[in-house]
């Protein structure tokens, strides 16, 4: 067992000097027996999100870490390129062993459940114990905050206020919030179920539970057992109701908006040329909010004929490998370049690279006009949100089942319409799956129609 627990610990810190000298390193969580102990597995996660794809901070870094181990008597190396790709050359027996002093090799089976909680207790221990020597002293300070990284910092903060109102019912209930025991998460999600919460409710707290444990990793984790899982099986199956999707926005409806608020050639309202900017932007883009707001000037790129979009990170980029989305410039009234050329000149932006493209809008009396506000800031959801239910209700429409995904879906789903094909569709909204892309795309009734009429031809 000493032998495991000096191998949890060392992985751990190599973890930490590599990232922290900016370089990458890939160490086969999947192939390597030890690799699935806790924390290392989530700790090597954590690790590829913070490199994200950068280079080493050495020019004359070759791209092959040779690690100080061998398997079988094979050097073991990984190649930088593996990062990304979950390999690594490894002979055929793919059984390991690291360059210790024979009493401290691991062992060669995988270790029980019971011989896991007790790694689990003594990582952290042995960390502390190793980060009094000089060459590891960095380590103890960094590993919790790499760790912590391996959520976006909106998760995390989800994750906090949940585990946060859990350990206030802990209190009330003078139990333990940590090390939380099985039988207290199953009361406590049990109680959840039977006073009505919703579905997204129940998940967080289960997931913000688990994610404290899994993070702390002083314990094993009480989310693993089987009751709470059983548990949150029925629990969802009790609260699940049907979804209820946003309308998506036609063609149609953009361009009445766009005759209300003035044709592009004449309208000088910054306030009006933003929403509208904003609004085909992402229809054409199939943008989410988080990727709209987050558009700086310098990640727009104009070339002839069309505009590139960088989308430095999204929903499905966690490790910011970065998306280039087109837009042609077609001309005409819906057409997004010429908008966003003409938002970027009345806002007087287009020469300052590290600007928030959409952002709040205040009046200026020294000038007499309104203008961008000086505060570096992204639009916030809410703002966006009411920028577009205002225009919808200005042209007629009831804007009670419409969002922001509104625009995503409507320029999905009029793509569909015209027959482009679903690989592009897929890639030009940085979908991961076919499912994921099909359930923003509404068929209308003509196509739905398509399917019984043909049954009887």
């Amino acid at each position: 067992m000493t032998t495991l627990l000096s191998y949890g610990a060392l992985l751990a810190v190599l973890f930490v000097s590599v990232i922290t000298e900016g370089s990458h390193i890939h160490i086969p969580c999947k192939t390597v027996d030890r690799m699935h102990l806790l924390p290392t597995t989530f700790f090597a996660l954590s690790a590829k999100r913070l490199l994200q794809g950068g280079t080493s901070n050495s020019p004359n870094q070759s791209n092959t870490v040779q690690v100080n181990r061998t398997l079988n008597g094979s050097a073991f190396s990984a190649d930088r390129s593996d990062i990304t790709s979950g390999t690594a050359h490894l002979p055929e027996d793919n059984k390991f062993q690291c360059q210790l002093p024979r009493s401290h090799r691991p062992l060669a089976t995988t270790p029980t459940s019971s011989s896991r909680e007790q790694i689990f207790n003594d990582t952290w221990a042995e960390i502390k114990d190793m980060s009094t020597k000089e060459q590891f002293k960095s380590a103890d300070s960094s590993i919790f905050h790499i760790m912590k990284s391996a959520k976006s910092k909106n998760t995390v903060k989800q994750y906090e206020t949940y585990f946060k109102k859990f350990t206030q019912w802990c209190i009330s209930k003078d139990v333990a919030s940590f090390p939380a025991k099985s039988s207290v998460i199953a009361i406590f999600l049990s109680g959840l179920i039977q006073q009505g919460v919703s579905e997204a409710v129940l998940c967080s707290f289960f997931y913000s539970i688990k994610w404290y444990h899994d993070l702390h990793c002083a314990f094993s984790n009480p989310c693993d057992d089987s009751v709470i899982h059983s548990l949150m099986e029925g629990g969802k199956r009790i609260l699940s109701k049907p979804i209820k999707k946003k309308e998506p926005i036609s063609p149609d409806v953009l361009e009445k908006i766009i005759n209300v608020y003035g044709e592009r050639e004449q309208n000088c309202d910054l306030r009006s040329v933003r929403t509208v900017a904003m609004l085909l932007l992402s229809f054409a883009g199939f943008l989410r909010f988080s990727e709209l707001s987050n558009i700086k000037v310098k990640n727009i790129i104009f070339k002839n004929l069309y505009m590139n979009v960088c989308i430095e990170s999204s929903k499905t980029d966690v490790y910011r490998r970065g998306n280039e989305v087109t837009l042609a410039e077609a001309g005409g009234k819906l057409c997004p370049v010429s908008w966003i050329k003409h938002y970027l000149n009345l806002a007087e932006i287009q020469d300052k690279p590290e600007e928030y493209v959409f952002r709040a809008i205040r009046f200026y009396k020294s000038c007499g006009k309104y203008m961008l506000c000086g505060i570096n800031k992204p639009i916030s959801y809410t703002r966006a949100r009411e920028l577009l239910l205002e225009a919808l209700e200005k042209v007629g429409i009831d804007s009670k089942g419409f969002g922001l995904h509104s625009l995503r879906s409507g320029g999905a789903t009029t793509a569909a319409e015209k027959n482009v094909s679903e690989r592009l569709i897929k890639i030009h909204g940085r979908w991961k799956s076919d499912y994921s892309r099909d359930n923003y795309i509404k068929d209308c009734i003509d196509n739905k129609l398509k399917v019984s009429n043909s049954l009887f031809v």
